[in-house]
């Protein structure tokens, strides 16, 4: 007879929704869900990859200490939009592809960089000590802040 072990699934496979950017997502939506009670300033911005804006995914700040904020949507333009308390945060960002369509959705041709499932941005910026990204909210005054991702 032989035993049958069931395998682990690769959390490091590069491109995928496993591993560190799956985990900055998750932690992002529940860990910073009433996190912070001090006041928010209103934060907007586009988020883009080598020119294009992303279409899909999430932008979540990280506060020097405490819990990450509730995490923004990026919109089918790439803008986000999110409320911050005035301070420094490191920045990560998760995109997604298009997910797969419905029978009967007019489908788009497929790009090749847009495979559903797989992120279009490098996986560094999934996780805020890799993305080099920083920002800093400031009290009472517009926070235009546009995250324009490069190829690492």
């Amino acid at each position: 007879m032989r035993t049958v072990v069931p395998r682990r699934p690769n959390l490091s496979r590069p491109g995928t929704y496993c591993g560190l950017p799956a985990l900055v997502f998750t932690m992002a939506f529940t860990a910073g869900c009433g996190a912070n009670s001090e006041k928010g300033y209103e934060v907007t911005g586009t988020v883009s990859y080598q020119g294009s804006a992303l279409s899909a995914g999430v932008v979540a700040l990280f506060p020097q200490k405490g819990r990450p904020l509730d995490p923004a949507k990026i919109g089918p333009d790439g803008v986000y939009h999110l409320q911050a308390p005035a301070g420094s945060y490191r920045v990560a960002v998760v995109a997604m592809s298009d997910p797969p369509h419905s029978a009967g959705e007019e489908q788009k041709p497929p790009e090749e960089s847009a495979i559903p499932g797989r992120s279009p941005i490098p996986q560094v910026y999934g996780n805020p000590r890799t993305s080099g990204l920083q920002i800093t909210v400031k009290a009472d005054m517009p926070n235009k802040i546009n995250l324009p991702l490069k190829g690492k």
